[in-house]
């Protein structure tokens, strides 16, 4: 014997916990979720910044690149410590979470008082362990990344990081050449 009423006979969920998400689906205005991001959040461009001339460079780019997308800047700073070492020279690793603070601070001033008045939203992010894997977890909410080149001689051009984004980032990656020419 079946435990459907007579209104449950004209639709074969009626009555079924599934029935509301089957009109949802059904309707011709649901889409599925982005898996990056919420409904009422603009990606972000994530910018990779390392304290060098190629974060800089990275970040200028980012910072115009947001402004033409009215989207945020999301400035990632990785930082990492060796226990061994911090033992030897009786460091913590707060310490180094803090001068990694100040060197994301410094470079986001100088680029800043170079840029001029910006007409987008900064965030940063500070984060523990090494830059790829931190720019990897973040490029899967970003709309874009944006890492920057080595400007010393004798090393080559795009770094391990920049290599490691281009290849495995959730979202298209821009290298910025150190040298830049408007």
């Amino acid at each position: 014997m079946s435990d459907r009423t007579e209104d449950d006979t004209a639709h074969p969920v009626r009555g079924d916990v599934r029935d509301e998400a089957w009109d949802l689906i059904a309707s011709p205005a649901w889409r599925p979720p982005s898996p990056r991001t919420p409904y009422d959040v603009t990606p972000p461009v994530l910018v990779g910044l390392d304290g060098g001339i190629g974060g800089e460079r990275a970040l200028e780019w980012a910072l115009r690149e947001a402004q033409e997308q009215g989207a945020p800047v999301r400035a990632v700073t990785a930082w990492s410590w060796d226990a061994r070492l911090l033992a030897a020279v009786g460091g913590r690793a707060a310490r180094q979470a803090d001068q990694a603070r100040q060197v994301q601070e410094e470079q986001l001033a100088r680029v800043l008082r170079r840029f001029g008045p910006v007409h987008c939203r900064i965030e940063t992010v500070l984060g523990e362990g090494d830059a790829a894997s931190l720019l990897l977890e973040e490029s899967r909410r970003a709309r874009l990344l944006v890492v920057g080149s080595h400007a010393e001689p004798g090393r080559p051009n795009v770094g391990s990081v920049a290599r490691a984004c281009v290849r495995l980032a959730s979202c298209p990656v821009v290298v910025v050449p150190v040298r830049l020419t408007a």
